[in-house]
Formats: C-alpha cells, sequence, structure tokens
C-alpha cells in the first residue's frame, strides 16, 4: 500500500510510473530502469565535481595539483553526484568516514591521472590507499542514507580500499550501494567484523577480498539484515537537489565475486543473513568458523537464491 503525495493512493503490486512536476523534477527528468519490481525512478544524479586526495595534501581538492590531505574532509565536504579520487598511501580517518548519499570514493589512484580517467584502469595493487581510524571506532567506512520513510540512493560507490583498525571494516545502513575491489582484513567489530549491510536492500557487494574478520556478534565476514524493505513513494531535497523515487519490492542484495575466508563470528562466521532479500553466487566461502552454527553462512527468514 502506498500514498501518493501527488494524488491518488493504490497497492504495492506491479510497476508504476510517477509523473513529477517539474519543480520536483530531479536533474533532467530523465527515468532510469526499473529495478526488480520497483517504480521507475524519475531524475538521475547529476554529474559533480571530482575531489582529489593526496598524503600531505594542503590544497582545495579540485587537481591532483592542489588535492586534500584529509579523506574525511572531502567526503564531508562532497554532495550528491561528487567522487572522491584517494590516491595511494595511509590515512587516518578518525571515527570512520561516513558517506553521504549520492557520493562515491575511490581508492587506489597515482594521483596524476586526469579527470576524465576510466576508474576501471586502476592497479590497485600496485597503489593501495589504506584507510585506518582509531581505537574504540565503531568503523572504517560507513556508508548511510535516509530513513525509512525516505529513498534510497543508489549511486554511492565505496571501491579500492584497503581498512584497517577497529570495529567493523565498512558499514552501510539505509542505502543500496556498492561496494567493490575493497580489502577488509583483520577487523574486529561488536557486530558483524567485515562487512555490515542493514536496511539496504539493492546494495551490491562484488570483487571484495573479506578476510580473518572477527564478529562479536553474528557474521564475521559480513553481516546483512533486514534488506527486504518496501518504501512509499516520497519526495526530498538534499544539498539543493530535489528528487522523487518511489519503490514497492525489495531489490536482491547481490554477493557475488568476493573472496571470504577465515571469519569467525556467532553465527554465520563467513556469511550472516537474516530477513533479507539476496543473490550470493559465485563467491569463495572457505576457513570461516561460527561459535554456534552457520561456519560459512547462516541465513534465517530470507527469500536467497544461492
Amino acid at each position: 500500500y502506498y500514498h501518493n503525495p501527488w494524488g491518488g493512493e493504490g497497492d504495492s503490486f506491479g510497476t508504476r510510473s510517477v509523473t513529477v512536476p517539474e519543480a520536483l523534477r530531479a536533474w533532467g527528468g530523465k527515468s532510469v530502469p526499473n529495478l526488480d519490481g520497483a517504480l521507475q525512478i524519475v531524475g538521475t544524479v547529476p554529474q559533480g565535481r571530482i575531489l582529489h586526495v593526496s598524503v600531505g595534501g594542503t590544497g582545495d581538492g579540485s587537481s591532483w595539483s592542489s588535492p586534500l590531505g584529509d579523506v574525511v574532509a572531502a567526503v564531508n565536504s562532497a554532495h550528491i553526484g561528487d567522487q572522491v579520487w584517494v590516491a595511494a598511501g595511509n590515512y587516518t580517518v578518525a571515527g570512520g568516514t561516513w558517506v553521504s548519499p549520492g557520493v562515491r570514493l575511490y581508492g587506489g589512484f597515482v594521483g596524476n591521472e586526469p579527470d576524465n580517467y576510466d576508474v576501471t584502469q586502476r592497479n590497485l595493487n600496485a597503489n593501495r590507499t589504506i584507510l585506518s581510524n582509531n581505537p574504540g571506532d565503531y568503523t572504517v567506512i560507513g556508508v548511510w542514507g535516509y530513513e525509512k520513510q525516505f529513498p534510497q540512493d543508489t549511486s554511492q560507490v565505496i571501491d579500492g580500499f584497503t581498512t584497517k583498525g577497529t570495529g567493523m571494516g565498512i558499514a552501510a545502513f539505509n542505502c543500496s550501494p556498492t561496494i567493490s575491489n575493497n580489502q577488509v582484513v583483520g577487523q574486529t567489530g561488536n557486530w558483524p567484523g567485515g562487512i555490515n549491510i542493514g536496511n539496504s536492500d539493492g546494495a551490491v557487494i562484488t570483487n571484495n577480498l573479506i578476510d580473518s574478520n572477527v564478529g562479536v556478534g553474528d557474521g564475521g565476514g559480513i553481516g546483512i539484515f533486514s534488506c527486504a524493505v518496501n518504501w512509499g513513494v516520497g519526495a526530498w531535497n538534499w544539498n539543493g537537489n530535489p528528487y522523487v523515487v518511489a519503490r514497492f519490492k525489495p531489490t536482491k542484495v547481490s554477493l557475488s565475486g568476493n573472496t571470504i575466508t577465515n571469519n569467525t563470528g556467532r553465527f554465520g562466521g563467513g556469511v550472516e543473513v537474516w530477513y533479507s532479500h539476496l543473490a550470493i553466487t559465485n563467491n569463495l566461502i572457505k576457513g570461516n568458523t561460527a561459535r554456534e552454527s552457520g561456519g560459512g553462512i547462516s541465513i534465517a527468514n530470507t527469500d536467497a537464491l544461492i
């Protein structure tokens, strides 16, 4: 069941298209493809800035010749449509760095790439970008979205980082990020250890190394919880960018192409899933242990394709 703020109500089945007044139409009024029974989204994420970060940088982030030196400062100043490019090196993210809706965070750069550079060409092994937090911090990288009454954002990206420190490596809540090409190794979290995905249907977790993490709670390597959320129609304005989105059925979380090894949790040493809608495909899940049950994978109350 949904409420349409522009008039009319209806049930939650099928695919519908919403015509939005020009004042609320987002970023040119283009429609993106329907997602697994979701209502079509009107609007596209705008092209934004690229903020550059390099070790020791003291500039404004507008170019590699004037980079910022602080990942947290760069992420905090980014808006919907912006990208943050972080050159190889070691960075401290005190308290963790929390990525807001519509921001794409990439590591693994040499530090001289042009702004039209194809990020898929980075050599991540040769240019490791390592983020470390402080003792007692909740997570190294956090990804957040709006509360349930607001739409999810599908454009957040976390790609090309190695996490080190305390708490979880990556935690995502109320959003649908793509988490790819990261190394999450040796984390100890109060709930999951490596990656926590909560209330985030449509998240894509792909091509990550998730190794030797410890979950004090459930999910040593990855915990996926409550990712089967039904959303209504909503309008929101973020940093001056209005948009409208509505979703009626959850989109599967995708867990594919990851190496998930040597992790430990209470339930689900490798992967723990509760109340979610997901597909687990083409992963290497090996050598994980659970203190109670589900050494490799533990799944409860979940619609899963494995």
